[in-house]
């Protein structure tokens, strides 16, 4: 579906540069550099409609207070709604515990490894199952939301299907665009160029690493 759209020489371009990124950026927060899925997920849960500066103390916080899945499980909801006060959105507290009693009952304390297994989890959707799968497990599975959606919509003039980031059936089509190797450092480079620079409205191009391989840039802004 992509394939005929993607020039080889310029996508290892860009994997080049959006790898080089995100290893500068894979320091500016405390779970970038964690492997255990139950951290990462924990992470993933907070960050949902929040912003990752307001989830950094309560992360740090929340790993200290419930260090395992098994102590997240065992725990009070009003101890877990506490911890998560200062994020809002309460009915989190809830969702953390039932997918942590459902790992520690179902999969004896071990999140899952596959996809099909992780999308059973409730709360779990396809954007948060691979981003475990591929900081945690090390597989290269595309991991597409909304930010991603738009940096290969403009850099390759990409129109995707409505709902795309919700479809687990594109992922094998998207592959092409995620490296074997580096493929952590190469996902939080392009979340980041999404979330900070390729903005939905107002893109800052001239700050863009990608501003001269672009074909957004190069149809809107004189380079």
């Amino acid at each position: 579906m992509f394939l005929s759209r993607v020039n080889s020489s310029k996508l290892g371009t860009f994997i080049k540069r959006i790898t080089e990124y995100g290893l500068q950026r894979i320091g500016a927060y405390p779970w970038r550099r964690e492997s255990d899925p139950y951290k990462i997920f924990v992470a993933e849960m907070l960050l949902q409609r929040t912003r990752a500066k307001q989830v950094v103390q309560v992360y740090s916080n929340f790993v200290k207070k419930f260090p395992t899945i098994d102590s997240l499980a065992n725990a009070e909801i009003k101890e877990i709604i506490e911890m998560i006060k200062p994020l809002g959105l309460a009915y989190r507290a809830e969702r953390l515990k039932r997918i942590a009693s459902i790992i520690v009952k179902n999969y004896y304390g071990k999140f899952p490894s596959e996809l099909n297994e992780l999308l059973k989890l409730p709360g779990i959707g396809l954007y948060i199952a691979c981003v475990i799968l591929c900081f945690s497990f090390k597989k290269k599975i595309p991991v597409f939301d909304s930010n991603v959606r738009r940096v290969l919509g403009r850099v390759f003039s990409i129109q995707f299907p409505k709902n795309a980031h919700k479809k687990p059936e594109l992922l094998q089509a998207l592959k092409i665009f995620f490296p074997e190797e580096r493929a952590k450092e190469f996902v939080i480079g392009l979340l980041d160029l999404g979330i900070e620079i390729c903005l939905p409205k107002r893109p800052k191009c001239h700050e863009c690493l990608l501003i001269d391989i672009c074909e957004y840039a190069q149809q809107h802004h004189t380079l």
